[in-house]
């Protein structure tokens, strides 16, 4: 009887660990690829930032962010958008809440949610003289 409350007591902090380990912003999907049979890991990773240009033909965006956690430090990047439509919602200047799915080594924006603007500071006029 001890050994299988022993045995037990294992099974349940095992399966803490495991549900600890898991986070809320990312997220691993295991998918197919062709007939291959072959997995590619997909992850989907949270964070924020600014939009610093929008390539509408490209249906690319550049993006000054924060850290994301689990994935990248802070900084810029370029990448291309799921659907050209979100790129709409947003302009240069705006701050905003994004997400981006990592296939392999191809990133796109799949989520962007303005959440404010940032003051930009037109150096040239003001210093003009």
């Amino acid at each position: 009887m001890r050994r299988k409350i022993k045995l037990f007591i294992v099974f349940l902090i095992a399966a803490s660990v495991f549900a600890c380990t898991s986070s809320e912003t990312t997220k691993t999907v295991r998918n197919s690829i062709g007939n291959s049979g072959k997995g590619v890991n997909q992850q989907t990773y949270a964070s924020v930032g600014v939009v610093k240009n929008i390539d509408m033909e490209a249906g690319k965006i550049t993006v000054d962010h924060a850290d994301i956690p689990g994935y990248m430090s802070a900084m810029e990047m370029t990448e291309g958008v799921k659907d050209k439509a979100i790129l709409e919602t947003v302009k240069t200047g705006d701050k905003i809440e994004f997400q981006i799915e990592r296939t392999g080594s191809k990133i796109v924006f799949t989520k962007l949610i303005k959440i404010g603007e940032v003051a930009s500071l037109k150096a040239a006029a003001t210093y003009k003289g």
